[in-house]
């Protein structure tokens, strides 16, 4: 092809630090586990588990307590996601400067955009995994110490507290945050951003991003005067009786408390003085005595290495709802530690070379992100057509030292 658009690698290039800077929640969290999945994910129908490593509760004097090594896993699943574009050939023949300019100021940004909008979006549904919540559902957050309660929230979970620390915010809950900081002793750097820009910047020791990819959550349709029902229950369901008879649901993401069920530091293992929150990991509906069994994460572990309970629940243990009032809607802005959560970009493989006049791969050391950009020619309608892809995953890796800020 003498007329051969010669931009595909330049464009690529271009559009992955574009790309990049549309997405906060990528470029915070995990990644070390890109080449893993690169090896694997042919292997395994792109999936791969991530193994966490094993705790131990270790032992005071000389003589060995030797425990077993358990290994948890988590699963990532790949997604592949793409845009398509075409230009006419005789555009191309005509004015390749001005199509070459097109594609760097408009098609490249639209493009990115868009996939940036997927990406952003799968990892912000994340949220239905994350236990810890604050905030008000349908009231945007004013005090900024409500930034200072999801913090204490990651650290008492283990999380690190030398930074890795971010806060992707839904814009009303920006905003709202962003009028009130200017009461605070504040260093000025960050109240003259707040004032300029309209966002935080840092505080806090979260580094605060003004994200619209944060999803809603509506909770679900609940009543009744809900209770544990029998004792000593441990792991990842939970009998429960006492709901609204038939009409109650409770959704994915719905989050709970139960009487007496205190979350513990999962290093020293004492008591951090607040109750466990739980969420529902798959829709629960009562029967027509009220009684219902409900998934729940963290599962409830009362002992041992992975303990994360202070007790099992006492039968007849009241349960309350933290995630909103019946059928309330919230967005869910998310407080997070690095390590809360992965994601992981695979290089795609090139095409066979008929039909195709150019291809090619790139990938962004930085992030960790890969675009491929293929180019094809249809003559029945002299299109030059362009796909942009991308083959990806997310996974709440440690969705304990996140935290839901409801507004």
């Amino acid at each position: 092809m003498s007329n051969s658009y010669p931009i595909n690698t330049m464009m690529a290039k271009r559009m992955l630090p574009i790309l990049r800077n549309k997405l906060p929640m990528v470029t915070t969290v995990n990644t070390d586990f890109q080449d893993e999945i690169s090896d694997t994910q042919r292997k395994q129908g792109g999936i791969i588990n991530i193994n966490k490593p094993p705790r131990y509760i270790g032992r005071t004097g000389e003589l060995m307590n030797i425990e077993n090594t358990t290994i948890t896993q988590v699963p990532m699943t790949l997604s592949q996601f793409g845009v398509d574009v075409s230009f006419s050939q005789t555009q191309l023949q005509l004015s390749l400067d001005a199509v070459a300019a097109g594609m760097a100021d408009g098609v490249l940004d639209s493009a990115a955009s868009t996939i940036a909008a997927k990406i952003e979006a799968d990892g912000t549904s994340l949220f239905k995994q994350v236990a810890n919540v604050v905030g008000t559902p349908g009231t945007a957050p004013t005090d900024a110490s409500i930034l200072a309660t999801a913090g204490a929230y990651i650290t008492s979970q283990g999380g690190s507290t030398s930074g890795d620390r971010t806060i992707v915010l839904d814009s009303f809950a920006n905003a709202s945050l962003a009028t009130s900081v200017k009461t605070y002793f504040n260093p000025q750097g960050v109240i003259n951003k707040a004032y300029a820009n309209g966002r935080l910047g840092s505080g806090y020791g979260f580094e605060i991003y003004d994200d619209p990819a944060i999803q809603s959550f509506t909770a679900g349709t609940y009543g009744g005067t809900p209770l544990v029902n029998g004792a000593s229950q441990t792991g990842a369901s939970l009998i429960t009786d006492g709901w609204t008879a038939t009409t109650t649901t409770l959704n994915v993401g719905d989050v709970f408390t139960i009487a007496n069920v205190n979350t513990v530091n999962p290093q020293t293992r004492q008591s951090t003085g607040k109750l466990q929150n739980f969420v529902v990991t798959a829709v629960s509906t009562t029967d027509g005595s009220g009684n219902s069994t409900i998934s729940i994460s963290p599962s409830i572990t009362p002992s041992g290495a992975f303990q994360n309970v202070t007790a099992s629940p006492a039968d007849n243990a009241a349960i309350t709802v933290v995630s909103g009032a019946s059928t309330a809607t919230s967005k869910q802005s998310l407080a997070y530690d690095k390590n809360a959560f992965t994601f992981a970009c695979v290089p795609m493989a090139l095409p066979p070379k008929q039909g195709v006049i150019d291809a090619t791969v790139v990938k962004d050391k930085m992030s960790g992100l890969s675009i491929s950009m293929i180019e094809f020619y249809d003559g029945k309608s002299n299109q030059r057509m362009t796909r942009f892809d991308v083959l990806y995953a997310w996974a709440a890796t440690y969705p304990e030292l996140a935290c839901r800020i409801q507004g």
